[in-house]
């Protein structure tokens, strides 16, 4: 054993070894033993620590794992074993990337402790005795530490692995997928009373959810798999056998794809964190559980082209794709795909790590590519750039990496690198005219290899096959995208049944034939032929395209009706799995239901109802439905019809909000048997409901004629039905209207909720009553949590009633309570879901509720036979319960999210159970036993007849959707018999007018026919000579009618001027002026102004708000909370004040004189003592600014901190806050504004310019033509030049648009005219022709009136090009040729000289002109272009400033969002400081008070202890009865004080506190024997005053006490408010934290960047996306590297200068040990010399003070003066009378001498006599007992002699004390 040990021992030793060499190792690295830099040893240890910490991870993650699982009992250890090996092996990749983001984690941490060991090296070159091999023996030891950490962990491992391997085989490797079980993962029964699901199985499926996308895939040849409901089906083409998968996680199925080897299919699902499910086919095993791809739906998935990888994308809310390796049940990258939904996602076929995914506005490409940190997902979304955004389905990828996809629009768009290369359409006729490719949405796009073609579909039915070479060299030109192209070929895919498909999917895969998914419900093959034709369609199965919202059963056969928003009504044969026909009809049907047997006894009535609001009555045949009746009594869809009980009325109810009434009208039938089919109906009326009608009940006792109403906004009321028999006093008159008023009882709903403090509590710990708080502060927080609590709960109940006042709940159910007598039940949606309420009119609140599920119901209904009853609701379950017993069975069949349940019924003989739902499924299923027992038998039914023999007449169908309803119809009705009426008028007088102008014509005609003598003037004709004159007159009298019209239509036409101008024209500040350049053609260019509005009074009068609280922001300097600032410092500072506001009473005194001037010198001397005291440092005093540059650096050692980054602080003058964030936008948007002031202030000035510059050019044209005609040289060069510049093309005249104010009110006759031929084509067409068969012509066309706007544009836009001058001149030249002077007559030499003079100066003039032209023009152009530049810089900039705007305006609405929970914390923090402040004030007050009543009784206990010192001055030391007196003195005797609540009177009472009195101090007093009464009275006097004092000391102590208790009451609020204060302060400190990281985060800014401001590479080349780069400049990084070399430089100097300041400190500390050894003796003399003098240490001031005169100086003087000579005067007078007194006594003296003399012999005689008789008596007789006594007398004589002059010594002693402190006399206590 020992030996054992020994081994051991050194095994262990070795190991320790071998790490420490590991370590040193590790530390040492590549600097062989050398000093490395502390940064560069920091991120090297870090490296190589990160392999240490990961590895030691790992493992220690791993062993967790094993041992968790090896502790489960009854787990098969050997499966595990060989599966947990095996998981080891092949996800060792996958899990090692857990383990280095863990190791990461614990990497940071290292880096903080590689940071503290960069501190202590720092700090070891500070110092001088810590050296570097100390720090390396830490590091090596920290390292060590960590190896034997990762070496147990290695142990660790291998023992477990090694326990693994004896548990399973050598080289375990998995048989098979894993045995999952399907029914482990289902939903269980949630209680004893619910049935398990087997007990009603499926029976077959009639639906197929067509409008899903890619629903659709082959399993197997002739087998097909899709999802319906919450089930995924598998069906037999051949055989039509249905098979079925149950969905799992309980809400529907979502997606399914088929393997590529058809092997598997995924299914993904809906529902909590759904998971996606792998089956084997065809054992249909489930084999693999993906987990956590989504949080509530899969919408699509696709696998990889391999198969090996499984493709995923989630619905809201997520929207996450997830790329799966599935068969290893691993997540191998994860993305939010986009922020809407995805309809499909495919990998690349071509490129592989390449995906695609499509969907609500966009389409995105994906690439998995691999960073620094691994693999990751990376999507660019397709930016459309012009193109107008569209939904995207199909796809596909071109072998050129290129990208094809349709649109919603039925266009094609070619993607290339994230952008649209063409958009490709078809040409539509000539001229560049196109059209889309398609109608409507494309849904799919194939590229097929083979033969070079694409194939498009969608939802117009035609296949389209476009050549892939002509899509690949498609190139848009320069002023458009759109590409025209033709398709090589087209055919369209037919649905089987004469119509065309809406493709939603095709399936290629098979060489023979197309499998198509239809929208419209059906499933259709589609022949292919050899050449790739399309051959015949042959419909597979046909179900509900859509929503399914009806559903019936008949209760005499096996049949139910449906109604789908497709616009078919079908006919099920239920029991024999197959669909007996369909109608199809020109709206989506929206209500079916079979008419009861009291309305039809063969149950073949069918009433449904419409989109467009049409009802039809349908009777049921053998061979089709038959229309028995048609109408449209609603505007909107038809939600519900009731037959009344008796079958009299049908009510109908509507998303009009309209209930109307028909009466039922039937056929004859025999006496007592059940009524024949083809009931017809008739209107009665309609009233009006407040919403939407959803449900309706008849009361069951017709003689109410009671009809309950439920409708869509939560409105429900009982009406009164109208009575339907005509000419009763209460019938509905239906001449002019079927509206009529209804009387109606309204019921509101009033929802039981929790209360707002309720919902508060529950969040908060259990607080307690104040009053049973342990202390002051536990109350006060218990206070406080209770206010907080309060006013939370105020705010959420406001916000509670104004959520309850908005909430809406539809009613879905609506029914009487049968026997409660009108009691109604009342199932509602919203939040109201999930009880049946049962209640009663006039109720306030509900009378009870019956829960039913946490959804809305939407059907509820008993079976046939009465013994089952069902509910169905929102979230597609159906509930079946037997009518006795608890028992209840709940299937989840339908989809939980679209799925809502629509119909469900028992059919008649309780065999099947049929539900219908909105997501297209209906499904039949088989009731077991289990659930009900006992059968009804189905009896045989009756056969029916064919739609041509039955009997009953036909109605012809509605197929009109404009047709009018009942209502539209009676209006419309009376609106054209009044129409024609007036119409048939109207042309009775024109057809008398036109005979009249008829008849005249035809007798000028005949006049005209004569020949002229027999022709009759035109006067003749006039039958009325004056009737002329009246019809002028009248015509006058018309005009000025119509003037007068006319004016107040011109009143109204400036009114309305005036409203736009103030609308359009007063709030803008300046207007778009364009400024061209005077070229034209190619050299033409303009400039325009700012659009600049005007700002608004509210608007400017905060920006004069904004500049004003900056102005008193910057002379207030702080804010106002300043002077809350609680503590100390707030006394500290009152104290302050209160000192200096406090005045020196003796300062006027001490003003003048000797005492001012040694004042003086004294107060120099302390202020040059507090100036020297005041530079004294304090040893432990650290400069701030220090210490906050050291926090700084501490804090942003080694690292920039971003604003992004989630643990950024923002300084605090950097805090953003609502009011700050909205000055900052108002005076961006004030500068922005005069920017562009000042822009276009400039912009009018060269405006102004334009206009000089036009002038010029037009003066300076006419002066060069009138020169050139002058000269005459036009047919010259040099004249021909000048005019050609003239010629040239020159834009002189003021556009409307240069001058928008002036030219806006400007009309040219052009436009006048237009505008009335206008307005004349308008009345012509509005009269028909004209008045009176009108002679006048049509309106304008429309191209006339555009061509003569277009003139008139011409007309005030026209360019003058100078042509006329230069034209003027040529034609005068032509015209007026000059004639040589020499043909007339000679011209003198004198004469030619001057002409050539004259003609030089000419042509000198018109060369300047020329030039000065074109330098005109030219300059202006160039000064113009430069405004171009200048304004498209200024664009830049302003665009810059409005996207500053857009994140500013983002900040600012993040920021109102904080900001009424910061305001209130602020609120709160300020009340808690100011009652903190007041509590301090409070402690101040009281401790001064306190101090004062201290102080008062420190003066009383020295009034009795002079009392006590006036007893020795009254009795004598040697007094014998001093013990005696002492004694009374001091004995406590009770006194009475008089009664507080009897003042007045004189009664008294005995003072209470008896406890310090004993009853031996009882006894009674008495005057001591031999003592004197005068002294004993005084005594007793003096024990009276000191009992006073005695008492009053007492008093005050209470008191003392008492303000000692208060004060430590106050100063536990004091602290309990400080904490409050403190915790605000955090709290509000937190918030605003919390405030800036989502202003800094969340808010996304825009940054402009040009390309060479990237110098972000990746892989040496520009990344594809910059989601990974920084945005920083160029500056600042720069001052960052900068900054390294300036801190070095820094560090070295701040060396060196800690090095001087070292050796300064040294000598300055020799200094002052001096100069305090030097202080030490002056304070030394200075006491000396004060002893000396006074006997004490005195106070110099306050002796001044006392001898300082109490009054003025020169009043002292004054009186002194005259006292003085009043005391000269008496001295004198007294000198007299002393010298006379002193003359009286040198006489007496004189006398008294002799008598003494005469005294003294007589007393020595005496004293002769004396001596000699005591001798003779000595020597007579001596008594020795007499000499004793007389020695004892004599020594007690000298005793009190000796005592008497002690006591005079000890007086003279009190006296010179007293002389010697000045007043201040010593004190004997006792």
């Amino acid at each position: 054993a020992a030996a054992a040990a020994a081994a051991a021992a050194a095994e262990a030793a070795a190991k320790d070894a071998e790490r420490q060499k590991d370590a040193e190792k590790m530390f040492d690295g590549e600097n062989h033993g050398q000093v490395p830099d502390a940064k560069a040893r920091i991120s090297m240890l870090t490296a190589k620590l990160l392999d240490v910490k990961a590895k030691s991870i790992q493992f220690e993650a791993e062993i967790s794992d094993v041992n968790a699982a090896l502790d489960i009992e009854g787990l098969d250890k050997g499966f595990f074993a060989a599966v947990q090996l095996r998981e080891w092996r092949v996800a060792h990749a996958e899990r090692m990337k857990v383990v280095f983001r863990k190791a990461q984690a614990d990497a940071t941490k290292a880096n903080g402790d590689w940071k503290i060991w960069e501190k202590r090296t720092e700090e070891r070159e500070e110092g001088e005795d810590e050296d570097f091999a100390a720090l390396r023996a830490k590091v090596v030891g920290e390292l060590k530490a960590l190896i034997s950490a990762r070496d147990e962990a290695d142990d660790k491992a291998q023992a477990v692995a090694k326990e693994l391997e004896d548990m399973g085989s050598e080289d375990p490797e998995p048989e098979g997928p894993k045995d999952y079980k399907a029914d482990d993962y289902r939903r269980k029964p949630e209680g004893p009373d619910e049935l398990d699901g087997s007990v009603v199985e499926m029976y077959h499926s009639f639906g197929f959810e067509s409008v899903k996308r890619n629903n659709l895939a082959y399993l197997a040849d002739d087998v097909i798999i899709f999802t319906v409901g919450n089930m995924t089906q598998i069906l037999n083409l051949e055989t039509q056998e249905q098979t079925y998968l149950p969905g799992i996680d309980g809400r529907g199925v979502g997606m399914v794809m088929v393997h590529p080897t058809r092997e598997y299919f995924a299914v993904g699902e809906k529902g909590t964190n759904p998971n996606v499910y792998m089956y084997e086919y065809p054992s249909l095993r489930l084999v693999r559980v993906l987990s956590g791809g989504t949080e509530e739906v899969y919408s699509c998935g696709r696998f990889s082209p391999d198969g090996s990888k499984l493709a995923t994308v989630g619905n809201y809310p997520d929207f996450m794709i997830t790329i799966w390796d599935w068969d290893k049940e691993s997540i191998v990258l994860r993305s939010k795909a986009f922020s809407q939904e995805v309809y499909d996602v495919s990998f690349s076929p071509t490129f592989p790590g390449y995906l695609y995914t499509s969907g609500t506005g966009h389409i995105r490409f994906w690439k998995m590519a691999s960073t620094f940190t691994g693999l990751k997902l990376q999507g660019d979304i397709g930016r459309v750039g012009n193109v107008d955004l569209s939904d995207i389905s199909g796809y596909a990828e071109l072998p050129d990496g290129k990208v094809i996809s349709g649109t919603e629009t039925g266009t094609l768009l070619i993607w290339d690198g994230g952008l649209i290369r063409a958009v490709l359409v078809r040409p539509d006729g000539e001229g560049g005219a196109f059209k889309p490719c398609h109608k409507g949405m494309i849904e799919v796009v194939r590229f097929d290899n083979a033969t070079k073609t694409i194939s498009t579909t969608g939802a117009d039915g035609h296949m389209r096959w476009w050549d892939y070479a002509t899509v690949r060299d498609a190139e848009p030109e320069d002023d458009r995208i759109e590409v025209l192209i033709e398709p090589v070929k087209e055919a369209a895919i037919g649905d089987g049944a004469g119509g065309l498909c809406s493709v939603k999917s095709i399936i290629t895969t098979e060489p023979d034939h197309w499998l198509v998914q239809d929208a419209n419900g059906g499933i259709v093959r589609v022949a292919i032929g050899e050449g790739g034709e399309l051959g015949e369609s042959r419909q597979l199965t046909s179900f509900h395209g859509g929503c399914i919202n009806g559903m019936d059963i008949s209760a005499v056969s096996d049949h139910a009706v449906t109604a789908g928003s497709d616009g078919t009504v079908r006919l099920w044969a239920y029991a024999e799995r197959r669909e007996v026909y369909r109608s199809k009809f020109c709206a989506g049907a929206t209500f079916v239901q079979m008419a009861p047997a009291y309305v039809d006894g063969s149950q073949r009535t069918v009433i449904a109802g419409f989109d467009d609001g049409v009802v039809r009555i349908l009777l049921r045949c053998s061979d089709g439905f038959k229309i028995v009746d048609c109408f449209k009594p609603h505007n909107k869809r038809v939600t519900v019809a009731k037959f009344s009980p008796d079958g009299s009325v049908l009510a109908t109810g509507s998303a009009d909000g309209t209930v109307f009434f028909l009466a039922a009208k039937y056929p004859k039938s025999p006496p007592k048997a059940p009524k024949l089919p083809g009931v017809t109906l008739a209107p009665i009326g309609f009233a009006k409901a407040p919403g939407g009608v959803s449900a309706l009940q008849w009361h069951e006792n017709m003689k109410e004629h009671k009809l309950l109403v439920g409708c869509e906004t939560g409105h429900a009321f009982e009406m009164k039905a109208p009575n339907w028999k005509p000419g009763q006093p209460d019938s509905v008159d239906s001449t002019i209207t079927f509206e009529f008023e209804a009387t109606a009882t309204h019921y509101t709903f009033n929802r039981p909720r929790p209360t707002a403090m309720s919902i508060v509590e529950s969040k908060y710990p259990p607080v307690g009553d104040e009053r049973d708080a342990a202390d002051a502060a536990e109350k006060a927080a218990i206070i406080e949590q209770k206010r907080v609590m309060a006013l939370e709960a105020e705010q959420l109940q406001k916000e509670l009633d104004e959520a309850e006042r908005i909430a809406v709940y539809p009613v879905k159910h609506i029914g009487y309570v049968p026997f409660t007598g009108g009691n109604f039940e009342l199932a509602l949606g919203g939040e109201a879901a999930g009880k049946i309420w049962e209640c009663q009119f006039g109720a306030k609140d509900p009378m009870r509720g019956t829960k039913t599920r946490q959804s809305a119901l939407t059907v509820t209904r008993a079976s046939i036979s009465g013994k089952l009853s069902v509910q169905a609701f929102e979230d597609g379950t159906v509930r079946v319960a037997p009518s006795r017993g608890k028992s209840y069975w709940v299937g989840v069949v339908h989809d939980g999210i679209y799925g809502s349940v629509t119909g469900a019924a028992v059919t008649r003989d309780d065999s099947f159970l049929l539900s219908t739902s909105s997501d297209g499924s209906f499904f039949v299923q088989k009731i077991g036993a289990g659930l009900l027992a006992e059968r009804v038998p189905a009896t045989d039914a009756e056969e029916v007849t064919s739609v041509a023999e039955d009997p009953t007449p036909a109605v012809e169908d509605i197929t009109d959707p404009t047709k009018y309803s009942f209502e539209e119809e009676k209006i419309k009705l009376a609106e054209d018999i009044a129409r024609a009426a007036a119409e048939e008028a109207k042309l009775g007088v024109r057809g008398y007018i036109n005979k009249l102008r008829d008849d005249f014509q035809a007798l000028l005609a005949e006049n005209e026919a004569r020949p002229p003598h027999e022709r009759l003037p035109r006067e003749a004709f006039e039958v009325d000579p004056g009737i002329r004159e009246v019809v002028e007159t009248e015509t006058q009298g018309k005009m000025e009618m119509v003037k007068a019209e006319y004016a107040w239509l011109k009143e109204r036409a400036d009114l309305q001027l005036k409203r736009l101008k103030e609308f359009f024209l007063d709030p803008v500040e300046s207007e778009r002026v364009v400024l061209r350049s005077f070229g034209s053609g190619r050299r033409s260019f303009s400039v325009t102004s700012f659009r600049v509005a005007k700002f608004s009074d509210e608007l400017r009068a905060d920006i004069e708000r904004c500049h004003t609280t900056e102005l008193q922001r910057k002379t207030a300097g702080t804010g106002a909370r300043a002077g809350l600032t609680p503590g100390k410092s707030f006394r500290k500072n009152a104290a302050d004040e209160e000192e200096e506001e406090k005045v020196d009473p003796e300062a006027e005194l001490m003003s003048h004189g000797k005492y001012a001037e040694k004042r003086a010198k004294r107060k120099a001397r302390e202020a040059e003592w507090r100036e020297f005291n005041a530079t004294k440092p304090d040893p432990k005093y650290e400069n701030p600014d220090d210490l906050a540059a050291i926090e700084e650096a501490n804090r942003t050692r080694g690292d920039f901190k971003l604003k992004s980054e989630p643990d950024y602080v923002v300084p605090e003058e950097d805090q953003q806050f609502y009011d700050r964030k909205r000055r900052q936008i108002l005076l961006l948007e004030e500068a922005v504004h005069e920017i562009k002031m000042e822009f276009n202030r400039r912009f009018l000035a060269l405006r102004a310019v334009r206009k000089s510059a036009v002038d010029d050019v037009r003066s300076s044209a006419k002066r060069i033509a009138e020169i050139t005609v002058e000269l005459d040289d036009a047919d010259q060069p040099e004249g021909f030049e000048a005019l050609s510049v003239l010629s040239e093309p020159f834009s002189a005249t003021p556009l409307a648009d240069e001058y928008p104010t002036e030219f806006r009110a400007a009309a040219t006759d052009e436009e006048l005219k237009a505008h009335d031929e206008e307005q004349k084509a308008a009345a012509a067409a509005a009269s028909g022709g004209g008045d009176f068969g009108g002679f006048g012509g049509g309106g304008a066309k429309k191209e006339d009136k555009e061509d003569k706007e277009g003139d008139a544009r011409k007309s005030s836009v026209k360019e003058d090009a100078n042509d006329e001058y230069s034209l003027a001149a040529k034609a005068k030249a032509k015209a007026h040729p000059r004639v040589s002077l020499t043909a007339a007559a000679p011209a003198t030499p004198f004469e030619e000289a001057e002409n050539a003079t004259v003609r030089a100066r000419l042509k000198h003039e018109r060369a300047y002109l020329v030039t000065k032209r074109r330098q005109t023009v030219a300059s202006f152009d160039a000064t113009l272009r430069a405004k171009r530049r200048e304004k498209a810089e200024l664009e830049y900039e302003l665009k810059l400033a409005e996207m500053k705007q857009l994140t500013l305006n983002r900040e600012l609405i993040m920021l109102k969002k904080f900001e009424q929970k910061e305001n209130e914390l602020d609120g709160r923090l300020e009340e808690s400081i100011q009652a903190h402040v007041n509590l301090c004030n409070d402690i101040e007050r009281r401790e001064e008070d306190l101090d004062a009543k201290m102080t008062e009784r420190d003066g009383v206990t020295a009034k009795r202890d002079k009392v006590i010192a006036s007893f020795d001055n009254l009795v004598a030391a040697d007094d014998e009865h001093r013990a005696i007196l002492f004694k009374y003195f001091l004995k406590k005797v009770r006194r009475v004080k008089p009664r507080a609540s009897d003042a007045g009177s004189d009664s008294e009472e005995e003072d209470d506190d008896d406890s310090e009195y004993d009853s031996e101090e009882d006894e009674e007093e008495f005057l001591p024997e031999g003592c004197e009464e005068e002294l004993y009275e005084s005594v007793l006097e003096l024990r009276e005053r000191r009992l006073d004092e005695h008492y009053v000391i007492k008093d005050l102590d209470k008191e003392i006490d008492a303000m000692k208790k208060e004060l430590e009451g106050v100063k536990k609020k004091e602290k309990a408010a400080n904490t409050v204060v403190e915790k605000l302060e955090v709290d509000l400190e937190n918030y605003r934290l919390e405030k800036q990281r989502r202003l800094y985060n969340d808010v996304d800014v825009t940054v402009m960047l040009r390309s060479r401001q990237l110098e972000y590479l990746h892989e040496g080349k520009l990344p594809t996306t910059l989601d990974n780069g920084l945005v920083f400049s160029r500056e600042t990084r720069n001052s960052l590297r900068r900054r390294i070399d300036e801190l070095i430089e820094d560090k070295a100097s701040l060396r060196e200068k800690q090095a001087q300041l070292r050796k300064d400190f040294v000598a300055m500390q020799n200094t002052k040990e001096e100069y305090e050894r030097r202080n030490a003796r002056l304070d030394a003399r200075a006491t000396e010399v004060q002893m000396f003098k006074y006997g004490s240490l005195i106070d110099l001031e306050k002796l001044e003070v006392a001898m300082i005169p109490k009054k003025p100086v020169e009043a002292l003087k004054a009186k002194l003066r005259d006292t003085e000579q009043a005391n000269a005067a008496e001295m004198r007078q007294w000198v007299q009378a002393l010298s006379d007194a002193m003359d009286e006594m040198h006489q007496k003296t004189a006398a008294n001498t002799e008598c003494l003399e005469q005294v003294a012999d007589l007393t020595r005689r005496h004293r002769d006599l004396e001596r000699e008789l005591v001798s003779t008596k000595k020597t007579a007789f001596v008594d020795p007992e007499a000499a004793k006594k007389r020695e004892t007398a004599e020594r007690d004589h000298l005793v009190v002699v000796v005592n008497e002059q002690a006591r005079e010594i000890e007086k003279l002693r009190n006296e010179i004390g007293f002389l010697s402190v000045k007043g201040n006399p010593h004190t004997v206590r006792f």
